[in-house]
């Protein structure tokens, strides 16, 4: 580049003087050095202008903790812990920590800010507490709850949920739990969740022999004769029940677990759980399916 004031020779042989480029108050030696520093600006505020919309993005995800009742049916009542109770449609969830309560009567889906949705059954209570900034704690009192969570991403936090039986750590999955006296469960319905004793180790009881065969049988259903024998082969060779004491353990896909007080027994899902399962998931279908599992 020619200095200001100064000439160069063109390709062809022709003297061409370099003429400064003014812009403002800065001053340029020529165009070719205005227009790289354009580019250098341009390339400026868009890195700042991308940078600006990841910040608003993940303020907006993170700010967007909204507590509602999408859908109810029957006796709801929502309220502040030790506080009065009232109709949810009458007033907007504003505070930190609610506890959601159905009657006979009534069902309810209720969206807990960015973890996703959770669908309350007839007769169950629920605390949501969001304390931490996000709504990502759950205190299952009673009854049946039905829970589609969101995929954990960086910018949410993850979630868990606390009955008298277990600690359930959350990462994006759905499933339901039963506090219902009892009857103390927990279904899969997809993903997988951590469960950890609040007290002592679980007695973990596996029915493995059975649960694995009933898969076989699953792809081979036309040689039913064939299949009783093997049944019987297998299972002399594999122990009738796996037992383990561990104080946490993870539960996957289409597994189930019933609590006895610590004795912990696993297996595949059975013909109650799946129809609770399904009818909930008909009842919060509209909102379940939006989930990002």
């Amino acid at each position: 580049m020619a200095e200001e004031g100064k000439c160069e020779i063109s390709a062809a042989g022709n003297m061409t003087a370099m003429k400064p480029v003014v812009t403002g108050s800065i001053r340029y030696r020529d165009k070719a050095e205005w227009g790289v520093m354009m580019n250098v600006r341009m390339n400026i505020r868009m890195a700042l202008l991308s940078g600006m919309l990841g910040l608003m993005t993940a303020g907006a995800c993170f700010a967007d903790q909204t507590i509602e009742v999408v859908k109810s049916e029957g006796t709801l009542k929502v309220g502040e812990p030790d506080k009065q109770a009232f109709d949810a449609k009458l007033k907007p969830l504003t505070g930190n920590r609610y506890v959601f309560s159905t009657g006979a009567n009534g069902r309810a889906v209720v969206r807990v800010g960015n973890s996703g949705f959770v669908v309350v059954e007839r007769n169950s209570s629920l605390e949501v507490d969001r304390s931490s900034g996000a709504a990502n704690v759950f205190r299952q009192i009673s009854g049946m709850i039905y829970y589609a969570m969101n995929k954990v991403q960086r910018s949410t936090q993850k979630v868990k949920i606390k009955t008298t039986t277990a600690v359930i750590g959350v990462r994006g999955t759905r499933f339901v739990v039963v506090e219902d006296g009892a009857r103390k469960e927990i279904g899969m319905r997809k993903g997988e969740i951590s469960v950890t004793s609040p007290r002592d180790e679980y007695e973990i009881h596996r029915k493995q022999a059975e649960d694995e065969f009933a898969a076989l049988k699953k792809e081979a259903a036309d040689a039913i004769a064939g299949e009783r024998k093997a049944f019987e082969d297998y299972r002399t060779d594999t122990a009738k029940e796996f037992i383990e004491y561990k104080r946490a353990f993870t539960l996957g896909k289409d597994r189930m677990v019933s609590f006895d007080g610590n004795k912990v027994t696993e297996g595949a899902l059975n013909e109650k759980m799946t129809r609770d399962m399904e009818s909930l998931e008909s009842f919060g279908a509209d909102w379940i399916g939006t989930v990002r599992d």
